[in-house]
Protein backbone atom coordinates (compact mmCIF):
# COMPACT_ATOMS: atom_id res chain seq x y z
CA UNK A 1 0.00 0.00 0.00
CA UNK A 2 1.58 3.18 -1.14
CA UNK A 3 0.44 6.77 1.16
CA UNK A 4 1.62 9.93 -0.06
CA UNK A 5 2.68 12.77 2.23
CA UNK A 6 -0.91 14.24 3.71
CA UNK A 7 -2.75 11.21 2.96
CA UNK A 8 -4.18 8.41 4.46
CA UNK A 9 -5.50 5.23 3.03
CA UNK A 10 -9.53 3.99 3.35
CA UNK A 11 -8.28 1.36 5.83
CA UNK A 12 -10.79 1.48 8.33
CA UNK A 13 -13.99 -0.42 8.35
CA UNK A 14 -16.80 0.71 7.40
CA UNK A 15 -20.22 0.29 9.21
CA UNK A 16 -22.56 -1.80 7.69
CA UNK A 17 -26.03 -1.97 9.13
CA UNK A 18 -26.73 -2.00 12.74
CA UNK A 19 -24.28 -2.86 15.71
CA UNK A 20 -24.48 -6.72 16.91
CA UNK A 21 -24.85 -6.72 20.58
CA UNK A 22 -21.52 -8.13 21.03
CA UNK A 23 -20.42 -4.69 19.37
CA UNK A 24 -23.25 -3.02 21.24
CA UNK A 25 -22.08 -3.93 24.63
CA UNK A 26 -18.03 -3.64 23.79
CA UNK A 27 -19.35 0.00 22.63
CA UNK A 28 -21.35 0.78 25.96
CA UNK A 29 -18.41 -0.96 28.08
CA UNK A 30 -15.81 1.69 26.23
CA UNK A 31 -18.23 4.55 27.27
CA UNK A 32 -18.91 3.55 30.58
CA UNK A 33 -14.70 2.98 31.51
CA UNK A 34 -14.06 6.49 29.75
CA UNK A 35 -17.13 8.26 31.96
CA UNK A 36 -16.07 6.65 35.32
CA UNK A 37 -12.46 7.47 34.88
CA UNK A 38 -12.93 11.08 33.32
CA UNK A 39 -16.16 12.13 34.25
CA UNK A 40 -17.46 10.87 36.96
CA UNK A 41 -20.29 13.32 37.93
CA UNK A 42 -21.81 12.46 34.49
CA UNK A 43 -20.98 8.70 34.35
CA UNK A 44 -23.27 8.29 37.90
CA UNK A 45 -26.58 8.74 36.85
CA UNK A 46 -25.75 6.40 33.52
CA UNK A 47 -24.11 3.72 35.46
CA UNK A 48 -27.09 3.61 38.30
CA UNK A 49 -29.74 3.56 35.86
CA UNK A 50 -31.10 -0.45 35.52
CA UNK A 51 -32.08 -1.30 32.19
CA UNK A 52 -35.16 -0.81 30.55
CA UNK A 53 -37.80 -4.30 31.45
CA UNK A 54 -39.38 -5.79 28.37
CA UNK A 55 -42.66 -3.88 28.82
CA UNK A 56 -41.15 -0.59 28.77
CA UNK A 57 -39.27 -1.57 25.78
CA UNK A 58 -42.43 -2.55 23.93
CA UNK A 59 -43.78 0.93 24.86
CA UNK A 60 -41.18 2.71 22.82
CA UNK A 61 -42.40 4.40 19.15
CA UNK A 62 -42.29 2.08 15.80
CA UNK A 63 -39.35 2.39 14.50
CA UNK A 64 -36.70 2.54 17.39
CA UNK A 65 -34.01 1.31 16.25
CA UNK A 66 -32.56 -2.14 17.79
CA UNK A 67 -29.57 -0.49 18.58
CA UNK A 68 -31.51 1.95 21.18
CA UNK A 69 -33.36 -0.93 22.44
CA UNK A 70 -30.33 -2.60 23.45
CA UNK A 71 -28.88 0.78 24.96
CA UNK A 72 -32.17 0.84 27.02
CA UNK A 73 -32.03 -2.69 28.10
CA UNK A 74 -28.99 -2.01 29.13
CA UNK A 75 -29.01 1.59 30.69
CA UNK A 76 -32.60 2.98 30.81
CA UNK A 77 -31.74 6.81 29.94
CA UNK A 78 -28.84 9.00 31.55
CA UNK A 79 -26.22 8.33 28.94
CA UNK A 80 -24.14 11.82 28.15
CA UNK A 81 -23.59 12.52 24.43
CA UNK A 82 -22.09 15.84 23.82
CA UNK A 83 -24.47 18.73 24.56
CA UNK A 84 -27.49 15.84 24.79
CA UNK A 85 -28.73 13.57 27.38
CA UNK A 86 -30.38 10.36 26.06
CA UNK A 87 -33.84 9.84 27.17
CA UNK A 88 -35.43 6.64 29.42
CA UNK A 89 -37.99 4.50 27.70
CA UNK A 90 -40.74 7.15 29.67
CA UNK A 91 -38.89 9.88 28.21
CA UNK A 92 -39.22 8.63 24.72
CA UNK A 93 -42.25 8.30 24.60
CA UNK A 94 -43.58 11.53 26.24
CA UNK A 95 -40.71 13.54 23.88
CA UNK A 96 -42.83 11.66 21.21
CA UNK A 97 -46.08 12.48 22.44
CA UNK A 98 -45.78 15.74 23.16
CA UNK A 99 -44.10 16.64 20.05
CA UNK A 100 -46.34 15.34 17.56
CA UNK A 101 -48.41 18.66 17.90
CA UNK A 102 -45.52 20.35 16.15
CA UNK A 103 -45.97 21.35 12.33
CA UNK A 104 -42.30 20.40 12.62
CA UNK A 105 -42.72 16.70 13.80
CA UNK A 106 -42.63 14.31 11.02
CA UNK A 107 -43.87 10.81 11.70
CA UNK A 108 -41.55 8.19 12.47
CA UNK A 109 -38.87 10.46 14.41
CA UNK A 110 -38.16 8.85 17.43
CA UNK A 111 -36.52 11.18 20.36
CA UNK A 112 -33.22 10.23 22.01
CA UNK A 113 -31.99 12.70 24.18
CA UNK A 114 -32.39 16.34 24.88
CA UNK A 115 -29.88 19.04 25.54
CA UNK A 116 -30.17 22.28 28.00
CA UNK A 117 -31.40 24.54 24.86
CA UNK A 118 -34.42 22.14 24.54
CA UNK A 119 -33.06 20.74 21.45
CA UNK A 120 -33.75 16.86 20.36
CA UNK A 121 -31.52 14.29 19.35
CA UNK A 122 -33.68 12.39 16.90
CA UNK A 123 -33.12 9.48 14.77
CA UNK A 124 -35.55 9.01 11.70
CA UNK A 125 -35.57 7.54 8.06
CA UNK A 126 -32.62 9.91 7.12
CA UNK A 127 -30.29 9.56 10.11
CA UNK A 128 -29.50 10.99 13.21
CA UNK A 129 -30.67 14.75 13.34
CA UNK A 130 -30.77 17.67 16.17
CA UNK A 131 -34.96 18.88 16.13
CA UNK A 132 -35.26 22.00 17.35
CA UNK A 133 -38.72 22.83 18.13
CA UNK A 134 -39.22 26.19 15.76
CA UNK A 135 -36.68 25.15 13.12
CA UNK A 136 -37.58 21.28 12.94
CA UNK A 137 -35.07 18.93 11.78
CA UNK A 138 -31.18 19.97 11.38
CA UNK A 139 -28.43 18.49 9.37
CA UNK A 140 -27.67 15.04 9.62
CA UNK A 141 -25.30 14.09 12.67
CA UNK A 142 -25.02 10.69 11.16
CA UNK A 143 -26.37 7.84 9.04
CA UNK A 144 -27.48 5.73 11.98
CA UNK A 145 -27.60 5.55 15.90
CA UNK A 146 -24.78 2.81 15.48
CA UNK A 147 -22.29 4.95 13.58
CA UNK A 148 -23.59 7.92 16.14
CA UNK A 149 -22.64 6.12 19.19
CA UNK A 150 -19.15 4.44 17.17
CA UNK A 151 -17.98 7.98 16.68
CA UNK A 152 -18.87 9.75 19.92
CA UNK A 153 -17.36 6.93 21.58
CA UNK A 154 -14.35 7.17 19.25
CA UNK A 155 -13.70 11.07 20.32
Amino acid sequence: MEVSKGSMPGIHNKRDGDMSGEELAQCLLDMETWLSTNAADLADPFLKAAGASPEELAKLPDGSPEVLKGLLAKHNGHLPVLDFVLFSCSEVAEACASNKASDKWKEGTVPLGKNPDGDLLVVCASGVHRWDPELGLGMVESESLSTYLEKYRDL
